[in-house]
């Protein structure tokens, strides 16, 4: 393979990787900073799975979520559970 294929090839899958990380950066300062009790984050591919020891921090990582998307013209399908 060429070399400039591989740099563009990198270049593509940095992009369409960098929403999701700077989801979970957002979500791993979020749980640091506002959580009272445990969190645990799961990621497979686009999909994510959130898991609260406290129903008020999960109701207010939802909230603060919901509101993050928004910030990137973005939101959740109106089907996804809560």
């Amino acid at each position: 393979m060429r070399r400039d294929r591989t740099r563009i090839g990198d270049l593509t899958f940095a992009c369409e990787r960098l929403p999701a990380l700077r989801f979970d950066l957002w979500a791993d300062r979020w749980r640091r900073r506002e959580a009272t009790g445990n969190m645990v984050m799961v990621r497979y591919a686009d999909d994510i799975v959130v898991g609260f020891e406290r129903e008020t921090d999960a109701r207010r990582f939802w909230d603060e979520m919901r509101e993050r998307l928004r910030e990137f013209s973005l939101s959740l399908h109106p089907a996804r559970p809560a």
